[in-house]
């Protein structure tokens, strides 16, 4: 990860899950064991609070930080 936290074009790309990767902002992209990934937003306390922003990469990682920008 780079060190500001934010994620790369390559980085999303590349990485493997099961796991949840910030961009920050309250900015996810979720990777399924199958390595299906997708944008998640989440807020409030504890970030109990979620929406599904789309599958990646048909919304690229601009257009996620857009989409969260908005939803904030």
């Amino acid at each position: 990860m780079a060190a500001n936290n934010k994620l790369t074009k390559r980085q999303c790309d590349t990485l493997k899950g099961p796991k949840r990767f910030s961009d920050g902002g309250g900015l996810y992209l979720q990777v399924t064991a199958s390595n299906t990934k997708s944008w998640l937003f989440r807020w409030g306390a504890g970030g109990k609070n979620k929406i599904g922003l789309g599958p990646y990469p048909e919304i690229s990682l601009a257009d996620a930080r857009d989409l969260a920008r908005e939803c904030r």
